[in-house]
């Protein structure tokens, strides 16, 4: 380990690397502390720098050791300079500017500074923390995953502002096959080896212009934030990713008028405590699926709001979603309620899947087919209906399944699992497989039943 209060690294060398162990606030023997890329390499190890002010790599750098890793933490700045690259063999790559266990001045950067000051991992990961960035250079993980965020849990931007903290430009750096994280990352810790280590969210993630994400996205793509998600431009993620996620926290995610949201056929995540989708707005997974979930337990509605603050999708925000499916969530105790929901032919098959309870209001059309899973009752409203074109699968465990609103009307077969089942429909009803532990009642009033699946029940 290495860390005094400047680092420099070139070909001088004049301290070596077998300097002592130096810690965070000791003070050097002599400043910068200079030490060569073959001193580096000669450790044959693991390569920790710290210093409490800045690290300069002046030198490229290479560990030819295999899974070598690099870590390099300092209070202010650290910088690639031109033409010089740091490069692993499928060690890790770890650079925290304005590291929190440093102490250093606020307002560390990160500096790649031309398209040939590269960071190279060959299938390590690599985790870049500061306040700001100015990459030039690529940053190229292979197979390994890559995370970005804030020094300080700070908002991050994304466009071309002054305050912004990663342009487009500076997102066209990043290749890799693994996980990228936008937004979360994990210091090294006060040793470097990631004692004491702090887990680091950005406060949020705003997006100031267009960006798109190119083919050397090919793993997951997640984006994370403590408390929301703004487009205030449109989005597209343009390659054969393996799904995008879209992490708000306690925040809401919002599109922005006019603003499009596009997977290019990418399954989408979308975790938030509300969605906000604005005139004009589109959320386009084409096809693939989006799910979209409930944050902290909170309830989810579908159509009209029920209010109390939870996740709300009204029906001109689903006519702006696209997707071949389209899933709802909640966790532990979180409900759903579907309020004269309209849902539309592109929302594709619907989902839902609740923590608790499912309840339906109103009227409500699924064009597709409907599939509801509960931990909770599943049961609609006096007055409620329910119109489903497609098949409906109903699964409430061991709670009720109370579907008996003289207005649903089921064009598909119905299969169902729970304990009482109640199923009406105004006109004639296809059963699949029913498995009821309890009751089992069955009125098509306007027409026959009919049996197409095996049907179980305690009682019926």
């Amino acid at each position: 380990m290495f860390d005094p209060t400047d680092i420099l690294i070139s070909a001088d060398g004049t301290d070596g690397a077998s300097s002592g162990d130096i810690l965070f606030g000791d003070p050097p023997t002599a400043e910068p502390w200079n030490v060569s890329a073959a001193q580096l390499d000669a450790v044959a190890g693991n390569v920790i720098l710290q210093a409490t002010n800045d690290i300069d790599f002046n030198q490229d750098v290479s560990l030819t050791t295999a899974n070598a890793s690099l870590t390099a933490q300092a209070g202010n700045n650290i910088t690639l300079d031109t033409n010089v690259s740091i490069t692993t063999t499928g060690g890790d790559i770890h650079l925290e500017a304005d590291s929190p266990h440093a102490g250093g001045p606020a307002g560390g950067t990160i500096t790649t500074s031309n398209p040939n000051s590269d960071l190279i991992s060959n299938g390590g990961n690599i985790t870049l923390i500061a306040s700001d960035f100015d990459l030039k250079g690529d940053v190229l993980a292979g197979s390994g995953d890559i995370s970005i965020t804030t020094s300080d849990n700070s908002a991050l931007g994304i466009g071309n502002g002054a305050t912004d903290q990663l342009s487009q430009n500076e997102l066209n750096t990043f290749s890799t096959s693994g996980i990228f994280t936008l937004g979360q990352a994990t210091t090294a810790g006060t040793d470097g080896q990631g004692t004491g280590a702090l887990d680091l969210t950005a406060d949020s993630i705003t997006f100031n212009n267009n960006v798109t994400l190119d083919a050397d996205f090919t793993g997951q793509i997640d984006f994370t934030a403590a408390n929301g998600i703004t487009l205030d431009a449109s989005l597209t993620f343009d390659t054969a990713t393996t799904s995008v996620n879209l992490d708000s926290g306690s925040g809401a995610f919002m599109v922005g008028v006019n603003d499009l949201l596009t997977t290019t056929n990418n399954p989408l995540t979308i975790t938030a405590s509300d969605l906000d989708v604005n005139t004009g707005a589109v959320i386009d997974a084409g096809t693939a699926g989006i799910n979209l979930i409930a944050s902290n337990d909170g309830n989810l509605s579908i159509g009209t709001s029920q209010g109390g603050g939870e996740f709300n999708v009204s029906n001109a925000e689903l006519g702006s979603i696209t997707a071949s499916s389209l899933d709802f969530t909640t966790t532990n105790t979180g409900d759903i309620f579907v309020d004269g929901a309209t849902l539309a032919a592109a929302n594709g098959n619907i989902g839902l899947s609740s923590g608790d309870t499912v309840l339906f209001k109103n009227t409500n059309t699924f064009p597709n087919t409907l599939s509801v899973t509960s931990t909770g009752t599943i049961a609609d409203d006096p007055g409620a209906s329910l119109q489903v074109t497609g098949t409906t699968t109903l699964n409430a465990g061991v709670s009720n399944i109370l579907l008996d609103e003289a207005a649903n009307d089921f064009t598909g077969a119905v299969s169902a699992s729970g304990a009482d089942i109640a199923l009406t429909d105004a006109n004639s009803i296809v059963l699949g497989d029913i498995d009821a532990t309890g009751t089992l009642t069955v009125d098509a009033q306007g027409g026959t039943i009919t049996q197409v699946g095996g049907v179980g029940a305690g009682d019926s």
